[in-house]
């Protein structure tokens, strides 16, 4: 008898919303209890990360609501380079590496985010990330992700592509054809700065910090 086969989830032009595989309009958000402390904590992590910045106050409230909770023991697996992906991951305590290849690429903190590029392009796993200590995790699932993060991290991305391409003096490279994982990856390196009203963003004769 031939061995059966494991099915995997659906590859990224299976899982395209068509005639026969309908996106619904409208869905149920999973919904984990939280004492208040934990929920402002949230919240507060979800002001500063990139992902959930630009999410209306109803929107954080339903992701706030779908957070997870996960714990793991220092040495597990969190995510495993190649595999799929069904969550999105806030370090809430503890201390997590991210390997490439085996090396350390990253050490992610309370309130970092990470697991988001397999979900926002339906891609792999990119890399393992293993946990250093105990940590607690609040992971978001696909179904919420898609319908209340990733439009908006979509939207924010086309406006910043829209200006870019409008802004003349920026000649393109081959560095600005990159692959949307690693744009993501290029934009985390970017800070974004506040100015107001009358601040002298550079000067004639001093000395380029940032660009």
């Amino acid at each position: 008898m031939a061995p059966v086969q494991k099915q995997q989830r659906a590859s990224v032009s299976a899982e395209v919303y068509g005639q026969f595989n309908k996106k619904k309009s409208t869905f149920t958000s999973r919904v984990f209890p939280k004492d208040q402390g934990i929920s402002d904590n949230l919240n507060r992590m979800m002001e500063k990360s990139f992902l959930y910045q630009g999410l209306e106050d109803k929107d954080k409230k339903t992701v706030e609501d779908a957070f997870e909770p996960k714990q793991f023991r220092a040495g597990e697996t969190i995510i495993q380079e190649g595999d799929d992906g069904d969550f999105v991951y806030m370090v809430y305590t503890g201390k997590l590496s991210c390997y490439k290849h085996g090396n350390v690429v990253k050490v992610y903190q309370p309130g970092e985010v990470f697991g988001e590029l397999a979900l926002l392009y339906n891609a792999p796993r990119a890399a393992t990330i293993k946990a250093d200590a105990d940590s607690l995790l609040y992971g978001l699932d696909r179904e919420t992700f898609n319908f209340i993060v990733k439009e908006s991290a979509i939207t924010k991305r086309r406006k910043y592509e829209d200006f870019l391409n409008s802004v003349e003096v920026i000649i393109l490279t081959q560095d600005s054809k990159l692959d949307p994982a690693r744009r993501e990856t290029q934009d985390r390196r970017c800070p974004q700065e506040r100015v107001f009203l009358d601040w002298t963003v550079c000067g004639q004769g001093g000395r380029i910090k940032l660009f």
